[in-house]
C-alpha cells in the first residue's frame, strides 16, 4: 500500500482532505485507545505516510517516484496509423496497404528485364544481318516475262488500271499501267536483288529500271533501321530496368511490324 492507500485519501486529494483523514485514522489507532499491536504498527504507517503527503516538497518528490514506478513506455506502432485530429474524419480513416499486394510496374520490370534484354539482342543481330544485306552487292536474276494482263486495282474511293507480269520462274510482279510497252510477253527482264534476302531492289526490261518501293529496302526502310538503333540502345541500356525493358519491347514490336509488312508483300 502507498501512502494515499494509508490514509484512505485520492491522488488528487487536497491537504486539508489530507489532514481530516489523518486525525481520524490516529483517533481510531492511536495506542492509547487502540491497544492491538496491528493497530500500533499501523499508527507508524499512518504517521510516516502524513509526514510526506503534508509536506509539499517531499509529496511532490513521493509522487514523481510514483509516477515512474507506473509509467509505461508506449512504442509506436508502424502499422497503425494515427488518429486525425478532426474527430469528423476518425471514422474514415484509410485502411493500410496490403502486405502481399500486387507488385508494382517497376518490379514487374525487373523481373521481365532478362527477357527484354535477350530480346534487344535478338533484335540486334537480325538489324546487323540486314545492314550487311543491304550494303553488299546486288544478285542478279535473268528471266523471261510468260504472262502480261491488265487488272483492275481499287484504291480508296477510286479504281485504276495495272499491269500484271509473270516470268518463266512463277514470279509475279505489279507495274503502273503506263509502263505496259516496257514489260511485254516475251521480253527477258532482269532483277536486282539483295544477296542474302533476296529482298527486289531493281526490275530492267526493254532499257527501262523500275526501282521497286514498296520493300523492305525501299518505302519501308525507315523499320530496319529503327530496329538497328532501338535494340542497340537496348543492349547498351541493359543493366537499367526501366530503360532496357522499354528497349527491348519496342524493338520486339518493330520486329513483328516488320514481319508482318515482308509476308504481305
Amino acid at each position: 500500500m502507498d501512502h494515499y492507500q494509508i490514509l484512505g485519501v485520492s491522488y488528487s486529494a487536497s491537504a486539508a482532505d489530507i489532514k481530516r483523514a489523518y486525525r481520524r485514522l490516529a483517533v481510531s489507532y492511536h495506542p492509547d485507545k487502540n491497544p492491538d499491536p496491528k493497530a500500533h504498527a499501523l499508527f507508524k504507517d499512518i504517521n510516516a505516510a502524513y509526514d510526506v503527503l503534508s509536506d509539499p516538497v517531499k509529496k511532490s518528490v513521493y509522487d514523481q517516484r510514483r509516477y515512474s514506478q507506473y509509467a509505461v513506455v508506449v512504442h509506436p506502432n508502424p502499422e497503425v496509423r494515427p488518429r486525425h485530429r478532426d474527430p469528423a474524419y476518425r471514422g474514415y480513416q484509410a485502411a493500410p496497404p496490403p502486405k502481399n499486394g500486387r507488385p508494382t510496374l517497376r518490379q514487374s520490370m525487373k523481373k521481365y528485364l532478362p527477357w527484354a534484354s535477350k530480346a534487344s539482342q535478338f533484335c540486334l543481330a537480325i538489324s546487323l544481318v540486314l545492314f550487311i544485306d543491304y550494303f553488299l552487292p546486288n544478285r542478279v536474276t535473268e528471266e523471261k516475262i510468260v504472262y502480261a494482263n491488265t487488272v483492275e486495282k481499287a484504291g480508296g474511293r477510286y479504281a485504276y488500271q495495272g499491269w500484271l507480269v509473270e516470268t518463266d520462274q512463277g514470279r509475279t510482279l505489279d507495274f503502273p499501267a503506263e509502263l505496259t510497252e516496257f514489260f511485254q510477253v516475251g521480253q527477258p527482264i532482269t532483277f536486282r536483288s539483295s544477296r542474302l534476302f533476296n529482298v527486289p531492289r531493281k526490275v530492267i526490261s526493254g532499257g527501262y529500271i523500275h526501282h521497286v518501293g514498296m520493300s523492305l529496302y525501299g518505302n519501308f526502310l525507315f523499320l530496319p533501321l529503327s530496329l538497328l538503333v532501338i535494340s542497340a540502345l537496348g543492349v547498351y541500356q541493359r543493366k537499367k530496368i526501366e530503360a532496357g525493358f522499354n528497349f527491348g519491347v519496342t524493338s520486339t514490336i518493330v520486329l513483328v511490324m516488320m514481319t508482318l509488312i515482308i509476308l504481305s508483300l
